[in-house]
């Protein structure tokens, strides 16, 4: 104790009143709330987003309709609301679009990655399955646009898009998107518009609920039927507006079923030339013959190889306009395979493999896979036809690249439209459904129902065992991290920036955030980063994590709010359940935990911490020994790879735990009282106030609250004249440039962090890219004061005994603008074979570790590089000389990391295991994280630390008997029929 109780009380009372919250400035953004109410208000109004009709001249001019254009050619529709265009020109928002007339290069929009023709198209969905949305009634409003002049517009845009190689091949998938939605040549989206008055129907008809289920999820020509007996038993409930829908839906699910077979294909056979690889085929696939016994397989895997033939042979096609017919070539072929492949019965594991495939190769051709990618996925899916058996172990790895592969997809849409969905949800929530509505219209959702079968096969040879509460499709289900937990399930289906974690309950949601406070357990539907500063606490501290699919979040939305038991065992069998439904065991596991509470917890040393040691330090001069005495682990270690692969690891500086302390010792201006002494009487009023009974959350809510005044003060804190001139010097000394003329990155580097029982990934601020002297200067303040963010205290306080006794180190380094930047982890968590190791990359700076879309590989032992998933970040950091970042645009029709890459990257990962484990300092024999990026095809490392798993988690013996011992060398008939 620093000073006696008395004193201590003094310090307190007069130090927890002296500061107020830190306030903040808020960037420009446009008015939400603005605009929904408007867009509201256009839903019930006659003319909608417009104020009138207008003549819009070829010289740009737009006079009253009752006028005329001086020159021919002036085209005569609707124009949008003043409040609409100043939408447009303030924050890019774009509404009540009228293609007529826009300019090619203005629609298109590459300055802001494409936004207006995106937005286009989530308006279009909207207004399909929002009964017109902002269009309800200004649909009905004459001259508000010419159907036949959008028509011609789109033909028109189109064949110029088609005739630009570049985003063809670098935006194939959303290439092809725009063509299934801009209006030319009479093209109508029927199976859009089924699905919409599905969903229509059924909110106002609860009874037509299941026939909406069954046309959205697993659509045939049955369909019509059941819908013609629906209406015709229930007349009764069925009012005059609600009748029309009914005929609408008969009337646009007869005219598809009637083309639904490959004979619709004929017309394009005078489009497109035999001599043509895509001409020979699809005169192939039209005239082909096939047998009642067949079914649909001959033709689905014609259709198959015809889609990924369009896709590799369309850049070679010089017309225009046979590419656009390919185009829509392809999108018909996708919707004939879409409505028939449930023809294709399979009766084999065989023959389910094979269907297996020919839905991977049509979702390649319709751009949910890049070429390379397919290239890759198809090594791992395609069997030898001579091949009569599979080892269980090829069999289960098979079932993982196929679900992994259907997030490729899913990834991919996401990517494309991402931005645009997340702009619009801040005024109309129904664009959320978007991405999902274009999932499940597409070739992915039977393919995703064949994986789910595959998988509950694969299940029940392999012994994993998934009982998620009553949830259908749970072979989708994924256990990634082990655990168990008991809490409060909160399901996220809105926007997950509104939600408030909490350490006691379990969250289903699409993705975790990369800033996830602690939390119980985490279900997400996209797996995310694997070796993400988030994936990596969790793994750490055994938060139960398992990925599961679209269809599952939304089953489990009603469970949302129960308390349920949760667990995943090492071997992926996941486990849920109503508490009232625990067993014994469970019920005993789960109090036996909460009562150990702080047995599990670890004290971080103190007493061996130099505080005298003031003068800044040259990382070169630091070892791994130097970890918790002067320095955190980060610069120590890194010191120590400085020392090994000094070529590898740029100049760097270190500002001790030192200067931290003397800095902090300081007194606060305008009282009596220290810094230091401020952050203790902190956790000494904390725990008179747990004497005293009061309830924690209200205790952790009082120490959060004073921990946000100490960091506002941190910030404001005068930094010491030694100091500076110190640090002047140095930096000139060590990179021979004054102080403001280097961009650089500052990191903080604690001693509680990157040990071998708690990792502490990614709590502390890291700043990037800074240059301008008072920018670093103030930079060093943020960081210093970065380890007392909520975030970072929760994090430390759910593992550690004494999460205030933390002492932060900053690390300079200058920066290096690398084009790709990642991590790799020296095990396979993957494969579990230590052996093998793992890498994911991003272009740029900060690739992978902030739960980005990485492109990621396992690279195996026996010299095989297996991509687990491609990237799907739309965007990159960049590094500016002058300082700061920016984000640019990226494609993913290129791998980033080349094979040489990945050589350089196992030759290292080889030299650091070898190397790193006989260090003195380094307490562990691995496996290892590290951080490192690529410039000028030259490895440059960022970091070491050890890469921790949850020890107790791994061996408890109820996970461990959630699975089955199986013989993974086993091997499994081809040919012998299946049961499921």
């Amino acid at each position: 104790m620093l000073f006696n109780r008395r004193r201590q009380a003094l310090v307190i009372f007069f130090a927890l009143l002296i500061f107020g919250a830190r306030p903040f400035a808020a960037d420009r953004q446009p008015d939400f709330a603005e605009i929904a109410k408007h867009v509201q208000a256009f839903r019930k109004e006659r003319r909608g987003p417009f104020q009138g009709i207008r003549w819009f001249c070829p010289d740009r001019t737009v006079i009253p309709a009752r006028e005329r254009c001086e020159q021919s050619g002036g085209i005569q529709h609707a124009l949008q609301k003043d409040i609409v265009l100043r939408w447009r020109t303030d924050h890019h928002i774009f509404l009540g679009q009228i293609l007529a007339g826009t300019p090619f290069v203005d629609f298109l929009d590459e300055d802001h990655n494409n936004a207006r023709l995106k937005q286009y198209q989530l308006e279009k969905f909207l207004q399909t399955t929002d009964d017109g949305w902002i269009m309800r009634r200004a649909r009905y409003y004459r001259g508000a646009y010419q159907a036949e002049d959008e028509s011609a517009w789109g033909n028109d845009f189109l064949k110029y898009l088609l005739s630009q190689d570049k985003i063809l091949e670098e935006q194939f998938f959303l290439v092809r998107q725009a063509v299934k939605d801009i209006p030319h040549n009479g093209n109508d989206d029927k199976s859009t518009q089924i699905r919409a008055l599905a969903k229509t129907i059924a909110d106002s008809l609860p009874g037509f609920m299941d026939l909406r289920v069954k046309i959205h999820g697993r659509p045939d020509a049955s369909d019509l039927d059941s819908v013609r007996e629906f209406r015709a038993s229930n007349r009764e409930e069925i009012w005059p507006s609600l009748a029309a829908k009914f005929q609408r839906l008969a009337d646009g699910m007869a005219a598809v079923y009637a083309e639904s077979g490959v004979e619709s294909l004929r017309k394009y056979l005078a489009l497109i030339p035999l001599q043509y690889p895509v001409g020979l085929e699809l005169s192939n696939l039209v005239l082909g013959k096939g047998t009642p016994e067949d079914g649909f397989r001959t033709s689905a895997r014609k259709i198959a190889s015809l889609l990924i033939t369009i896709r590799r042979h369309l850049p070679n096609t010089q017309s225009a306009e046979i590419r656009l017919a390919l185009m829509d070539l392809s999108s018909e072929l996708e919707a004939i395979q879409f409505r028939n492949i449930a023809r294709w019965q399979t009766r084999t594991l065989g023959e389910l493999l094979e269907k297996n495939y020919v839905l991977a190769k049509s979702a390649a051709g319709c751009g949910f896979f890049e070429v390379w990618e397919w290239e890759r996925l198809e090594t791992e899916l395609l069997l030898p036809q001579t091949q009569r058996d599979v080892k269980l172990d090829k069999l289960l790895a098979l079932t993982k690249t196929t679900n992994r592969s259907i997030e490729w997809g899913t990834r991919m849409v996401q990517a494309v439209y991402g931005h645009e969905v997340a702009l619009f949800s801040h005024f109309e929530p129904l664009v959320h459904s978007f991405i999902d509505d274009r999932t499940r219209s597409s070739i992915l959702l039977p393919y995703g129902e064949l994986a789910s079968k595959l998988a509950e096969i694969s299940n029940k040879y392999s012994g994993v065992s998934m009982h998620l509460l009553d949830l259908a499709g749970q072979n989708q289900v994924l256990g990634l991290n082990p655990g168990f937990t008991k809490g409060e399930l909160v399901v996220v289906t809105g926007l997950q920036a509104e939600v408030v974690f909490s350490q006691n309950k379990i969250y289903a949601m699409r993705r975790a955030p990369g800033d996830l406070k602690p939390v119980a357990g985490i279900l997400t539907v996209s797996e995310g980063n694997a070796v993400s500063h988030v994936q990596l606490l969790a793994r750490n501290l055994g938060i139960p994590n398992a990925n599961i699919s679209l269809g599952n979040l939304e089953d489990l939305a009603k469970y949302s709010g129960k308390t349920v038991f949760y667990a995943v065992s090492d071997r992926g069998s996941v486990v849920m359940k109503l508490a009232s439904e625990m067993t014994l065991e469970e019920t005993t596991l789960v109090a036996e935990t909460q009562e150990q509470g702080n047995r599990h917890k670890i004290a971080i040393p103190t007493d061996e911490i130099d505080l005298d040691q003031t003068a800044i330090l040259r990382l070169s001069n630091l070892r791994s020994s130097d970890s918790g005495r002067i320095c955190g682990p980060k610069a120590a270690n890194l010191g120590q790879l400085k020392a090994i692969f000094p070529e590898k690891v740029v100049p760097g500086l270190v500002i001790p735990f030192g200067v931290f302390h003397a800095h902090m010792a300081q007194r606060i201006p305008d009282t009596n009282v220290t810094y230091w002494q401020f952050l203790q009487a902190i956790f000494a009023q904390a725990g008179q106030d747990r004497e005293r009974g009061v309830p924690e959350n209200t205790v952790e809510d009082r120490v959060l609250a004073r921990l946000g005044r100490l960091r506002a003060a941190i910030e404001k804190m005068q930094l010491l004249p030694g100091f500076l001139t110190a640090l002047q010097d140095d930096f000139h000394r060590e990179f021979g440039v004054e102080l403001g003329e280097l961009p650089i990155f500052i990191r903080s580097d604690t001693n509680m962090e990157d040990l071998q029982e708690f990792t502490g990934a990614g709590l502390n601020l890291t700043v990037f890219n800074i240059r301008d002297r008072e920018e670093i200067l103030q930079s060093i303040r943020r960081v210093w004061a970065s380890p007392f963010t909520e975030r970072s205290f929760k994090w430390r306080q759910k593992y550690l005994l004494n999460p205030e006794n933390v002492y932060p180190s900053l690390l300079l380094l200058p920066s290096v603008n690398v084009e790709k930047s990642g991590v790799v982890i020296t095990t396979g968590i993957f494969s579990s074979n230590p052996d093998d190791m793992v890498v994911a990359m991003n272009w740029g700076g900060g690739g992978a570790v902030e739960g980005q879309a990485a492109e990621t590989y396992l690279l195996v032992s026996d010299g095989r590089d297996l991509l687990i998933y491609p990237a799907r970040e739309p965007e990159y950091l960049y590094l500016p000389d002058e300082g700061g970042v920016s984000r640019r645009s990226v494609h993913f029709n290129e791998a980033i990391l080349t094979k040489s890459d990945r050589t350089k990257l196992r030759l290292l990962a080889a030299d650091i295991r070898r190397i790193l484990p006989g260090m003195p300092g380094i307490e562990t024999k691995g496996p290892f994280d590290i951080e490192l990026g690529f410039w000028h095809d030259q490895i440059w490392l960022f970091q070491v630390r050890p890469f921790v798993e949850n020890k107790l988690a791994q061996s408890s013996s109820y996970l461990n008997r959630l699975d089955f011992v199986v013989d993974l060398n086993r091997s499994i008939s081809l040919s012998a029929p299946f049961q499921i």
